[in-house]
């Protein structure tokens, strides 16, 4: 029975039949998630980035694979490497994974890392310009070289 799964999607991220229904199709597998899983990712993640509710649901509904990914595992050590690599203020922070929810999916060490030494590098980058073009086009760390 999926009915608490959709249930609890549509009521706690406030989505209407249409948009239920896209974030089913991008990522199927939600109807078999426990709600009490995806709840903890939701808060986490609010309390963390500071979001608002419509916040919280946009950035769950443009990545919904949010919903699935590790707190302890990928959520949390990515953003604090983000932030740290950056030097990103909590709102900085929060602007660039709204911006560009797929970010949280990314893989530090085979991703982010290698194309923010290649910008730094390559382009002659100070950390201050780096920061601020990524926070202009966050998508640039999901590009590929």
């Amino acid at each position: 029975n999926n009915a608490p799964t959709l249930d609890w999607l549509q009521t706690r991220l406030e989505l209407d039949t249409a948009q239920l229904g896209r974030m089913v199709v991008k990522l199927p597998a939600l109807v078999g998630k426990r709600p009490e899983s995806m709840e903890e990712n939701c808060d986490w993640l609010r309390r963390r980035l500071g979001l608002d509710a419509t916040q919280t649901r946009r950035l769950v509904a443009g990545f919904p694979p949010l919903l699935y990914l590790s707190v302890d595992e990928n959520l949390k050590p990515t953003l604090d490497w983000l932030q740290k690599r950056l030097d990103l203020d909590d709102g900085g922070l929060r602007k660039m994974v709204l911006t560009h929810p797929p970010l949280l999916g990314l893989s530090v060490e085979a991703n982010m890392a290698p194309k923010l030494a290649y910008l730094e590098q390559e382009l002659n980058m100070t950390r201050a310009a780096l920061r601020d073009h990524v926070l202009r086009i966050p998508a640039i760390l999901a590009y590929s070289l």
